[in-house]
């Protein structure tokens, strides 16, 4: 199956759904959700419950790296999250109306901070296809980064897609946005975004928009929300209906439509058959609060990835494979970790990132102390993490220090990770090298089993 690299936006919605009558300066019943979203993050998490094998590059804040980073795991995703030591992470609050209109308000912190280190060449190894939202578009230094690695996937030949997206952010810059994305396979807009990009006035017909668009693509996908799209390439239109349903929350349909059509588009799939894929992904987003798929029960995931066996993801559209521990999301948090490090007297700042059993990625960091003897390890900023996480257990643990080169527990961190991971728990050892379970980093080791057997009554 073709390799999608998706690059777009990490972002914390908060989805408010008014259960009162509107009113003024005082309160309004609702019901409130926090969810995971961002075009990018929610596209790659359909596209990999429809099977297809995706990686996402963005750029989230260091608070709650290590919380996206365990989500996009648990979802099948190969991660490339930038990590901003000094921005959080973007958050919009969402206003879901009784008719399923929305209204979005969106602080992008720190997708706008995107940048050419975020967006290696490398990146494109192992991918066939392309595809970048609109969104990234916005600030300079993201613009020119994401040109950049536009230009550099067409050269390699890999097809690619793009989602205008935000008819609010891009109205500034007009047909630009055309010039930037020059050599589309495949763009996705609205009636209001095609109007925008294309540069005709608010009068223009559908017909028109998906003609002025046809001269960038030669494959146009109108979305029209309720009234369901049509998909246009030369000659052929096809109109693909809605399906109906239950709509909840239509945060995230878009993104999940871009994803049915690519998982079946990129497959050979005919327009029509790749328009009701679409059509089928975006209802199955609308009958959920939030943008993303279900990821299903923790549990069975992590132990299956703990034991190195696969894992398929419960899921109302499908499941992708998740095989072994994430080692290079758990490196990146890791990485991410030291940043925060206080390490004033040895000066090697450590970070420290483990999976839980329950599928979260905890993190922690070293803490230095004059007397030296004090000092905190990284292991021990993990293992209290997990505790005031109310998790159970540890099952893969990656330290590094801030180089990113992986580092060894000392014997003290050890036997701490014993006691909250058992000597089958993973110890990474880099890319280049297998794991290590910590029964063989700590062989013959004194623990709660042998403290039971040996208590006096």
């Amino acid at each position: 199956m073709i390799g999608v690299l998706v690059v777009g936006d990490v972002i914390n919605d908060v989805v408010v759904r008014p259960t009162g009558a509107s009113a003024v300066d005082t309160d309004i019943a609702a019901e409130v959700s926090s969810v995971p979203g961002g075009s990018g993050a929610n596209q790659v998490s359909w596209l990999a419950a429809l099977g297809v094998p995706v990686r996402l590059a963005a750029r989230v804040g260091i608070a709650d790296a290590g919380i996206h980073l365990g989500l996009l795991a648990r979802a099948g995703v190969d991660s490339a999250l930038s990590v901003d030591p000094d921005v959080a992470t973007g958050s919009i609050v969402v206003i879901v109306g009784d008719d399923g209109t929305r209204s979005m308000f969106t602080d992008r912190g720190a997708n706008a901070r995107l940048d050419a280190d975020c967006l290696p060449p490398a990146l494109l190894d192992g991918m066939g296809h392309l595809h970048v939202t609109g969104h990234t578009f916005v600030e300079p230094g993201a613009r020119a980064a994401v040109v950049s690695l536009w230009q550099s996937a067409g050269a390699a030949g890999l097809s690619r897609s793009v989602d205008v997206g935000s008819a609010g952010f891009l109205g500034a810059f007009g047909s630009e946005f055309l010039d930037w994305t020059r050599g589309a396979d495949v763009i996705f807009a609205n009636p209001a975004e095609g109007r925008i990009v294309t540069g005709l006035d608010e009068t223009a017909s559908r017909d028109e928009v998906i003609t002025a668009l046809l001269q960038h693509a030669p494959v146009v996908v109108l979305k029209l929300g309720p009234e369901g799209s049509v998909v246009a390439a030369g000659a052929a239109i096809v109109v693909c209906p809605p399906t109906g349903g239950l709509i909840v929350d239509p945060t995230g349909a878009g993104d999940a439509f871009c994803a049915g059509f690519l998982a079946s588009w990129l497959e050979g799939a005919g327009l029509p058959e790749a328009g009701a894929s679409a059509t089928r992904a975006a209802a199955a987003a609308m009958a959920r609060v939030g943008g993303r798929p279900a990821l299903g029960p923790d549990p069975g995931e992590a132990n299956a990835a703990a034991s190195g066996a696969t894992a398929a993801p419960s899921d109302e559209v499908g499941g992708a494979p998740i095989t072994g521990p994430p080692w290079e999301r758990l490196r990146q948090a890791a990485r991410a970790a030291s940043e925060t490090a206080y390490a004033p007297y040895s000066g090697l700042r450590v970070g420290a990132a483990g999976l839980t059993d329950g599928g979260d990625v905890l993190i922690g960091c070293n803490v230095e102390n004059a007397s030296f003897g004090l000092t905190l390890c990284a292991e021990c900023g993990l293992v209290s993490a997990l505790r005031a996480a109310a998790k159970e257990r540890l099952v893969a643990v990656s330290v590094v220090a801030q180089d990113g080169e992986p580092l060894t527990p000392c014997g003290r961190c050890r036997q701490l990770l014993l006691d909250n991971g058992g000597p089958d728990l993973l110890v990474d050892r880099g890319p280049a090298v297998d794991p290590i379970s910590l029964g063989e980093l700590l062989p013959g080791a004194f623990g709660p089993g042998e403290l039971a057997e040996r208590r006096e009554p």
